[in-house]
């Protein structure tokens, strides 16, 4: 009876935080459930790996069963693919294994992280500022990002992977700033742990909770404070037990794939990879984006006021850790880093967030007799993060959107309408095979045709094969429609 009467009083007390997580909630499970296909880039590869992972969760693959001759391990065609770290993939599959697969099931931990995201936000401004009204305003800043609901819809790369990355950076911060209010282990412990499962799903930028911490931890140790410093130790070998395993695992059991990709992770310093290049205001020109139109100009005063307020009131650590988390974060990616890419540096929009809601905490202090002026500014704030307007064109879909719905109408059922012998499709439109094997587990699917001499191994196995016409009978080259397995998929594709 207790603990129930504590937690009414606490609902009671926090019903605005309460509402907004609802709220946030309802916002990304309906951004999970928009689009019913599967996107582009790269959505559709991170589902099918974890749609692999269901059955072999240590051996991610994403051709479960290669026919053709390869030696390409290119991350598009790979068969074991080591692309990315594990964490995000494991917890889609897990999700699929509970609701079956289904590109929303997929999605549904990155609406998960996103609600809980919100949780963290407001807990990290209370912390720093112990301001509730401050807070409130960044937690449902965080509730109306758009650029967040664009990511769990798979809508803007990399989809559930930077999902899954900025929860556990933001986490792991989260879990510092408590451990700063109260210095126990177990918090120390807990941010350790994050952190581990930050590297886990993108890689060592992870880490990025110990630039701050390991300032303080420093200063500590020069004045003999050994318990701060050993929790700092707890905290960075808890990470370490958290990554390093599937480092090991991956390194012993298939080297020759998990060393290039190591190779590859690097050459993202110094290499434009895979053309993703850009000058040094790429990021700037995305603060539209991450904040909302208009609204994002609100950082730089939220900025000065935050800077400021750091030896006027807020927590003095947090306040210097957070300051440096956001500014090594832009630096490191604008300057140094040679790939450039939209969400790399949306791991600290969160953060962001926080120094916007400074601002408007800050003017709303002036507002003391009108309370509607009030209402109305947070209103207009929260309209600009979350761009309505831009959630509804969403919805008319384009030429492209219309086609990928289309097709994944007949992909979906694709392996119910093939005669039972055939498991291997060719000729699909873009990467749509990719699409095929997600949805049909049986099938083995290529966005191509076979070439001859692969042809006449397949006859010699008395390979049955369907292909997708793309424009008629007489459009296939002669050796594949005098294949005597040959089987024309009747469906036209978009």
């Amino acid at each position: 009876m207790g603990v129930a009467m504590r937690l009414l009083q606490f609902l009671k007390s926090n019903i605005v935080l309460v509402i907004t997580v609802i709220v946030g909630f309802l916002l990304r499970l309906g951004a999970a459930f928009a689009d019913p296909f599967l996107h582009a880039w790269d959505e559709r590869f991170h589902a099918l790996v974890a749609r692999n992972m269901m059955d072999k969760p240590l051996k991610p693959m994403l051709y479960a069963r290669h026919v053709m001759h390869y030696t390409d391990t290119h991350w598009t065609f790979a068969g074991l693919w080591l692309h990315k770290q594990p964490l995000f993939m494991w917890q889609m599959a897990l999700s699929m294994k509970l609701f079956g697969v289904s590109e929303y099931a997929m999605r549904l931990p990155g609406a998960i992280m996103g609600t809980l995201t919100i949780i963290f936000v407001y807990r990290i401004s209370l912390l720093l500022t112990r301001d509730k009204f401050t807070s409130l305003v960044a937690a449902m800043l965080m509730c109306c990002s758009h650029y967040q609901l664009e990511l769990i819809s798979g809508r803007r790369g990399l989809d559930q992977n930077d999902i899954a990355f900025c929860f556990y950076v933001i986490a792991s911060i989260w879990g510092y700033c408590e451990y700063v209010a109260m210095p126990k282990w177990q918090w120390a412990l807990l941010a350790g742990v994050l952190s581990g499962g930050a590297i886990l799903n993108k890689w060592l930028s992870g880490l990025l909770v110990f630039l701050g911490w390991g300032v303080f931890a420093l200063i500590a140790t020069f004045k003999k404070d050994w318990k701060k410093t050993g929790h700092f130790i707890i905290a960075l070998l808890a990470c370490l037990v958290v990554f390093l395993p599937w480092q090991f695992y991956i390194l012993h059991n298939y080297p020759d794939v998990a060393k290039p990709e190591y190779a590859y992770n690097t050459a993202h310093l110094t290499v434009a990879v895979e053309g993703h290049d850009g000058d040094c205001d790429y990021y700037y020109r995305y603060f539209a984006d991450y904040f909302g139109q208009w609204l994002w100009w609100l950082l730089f005063p939220g900025l000065i006021i935050f800077i400021v307020k750091i030896f006027r009131g807020y927590q003095k650590q947090i306040g210097v850790s957070i300051f440096l988390y956001t500014a090594f974060t832009y630096v490191f990616f604008a300057f140094i880093v040679a790939t450039k890419m939209p969400s790399f540096v949306f791991i600290v929009a969160p953060l962001g967030v926080l120094f916007i809601a400074i601002f408007i905490g800050w003017v709303c202090q002036f507002i003391t007799k009108a309370r509607w002026l009030k209402i109305l500014v947070v209103a207009a704030c929260l309209f600009y993060a979350l761009d309505p307007v831009g959630i509804v064109d969403s919805f008319n879909y384009d030429k492209d959107a219309r086609a990928a719905a289309y097709n994944t109408h007949i992909y979906k059922h694709l392996g119910e309408k093939l005669p039972a012998n055939i498991g291997v499709v060719f000729n699909t439109p873009h990467v749509g095979g990719i699409d095929i094997m997600f949805y049909n587990k049986r099938l083995t699917a290529y966005s191509w045709l076979v070439l001859e001499d692969e042809l006449k191994l397949f006859e010699q196995q008395r390979l049955p094969i369907a292909v997708f016409d793309k424009g008629g009978a007489d459009t296939l080259p002669g050796y594949i429609r005098s294949y005597p397995y040959l089987y024309i998929i009747p469906e036209e594709l978009k």
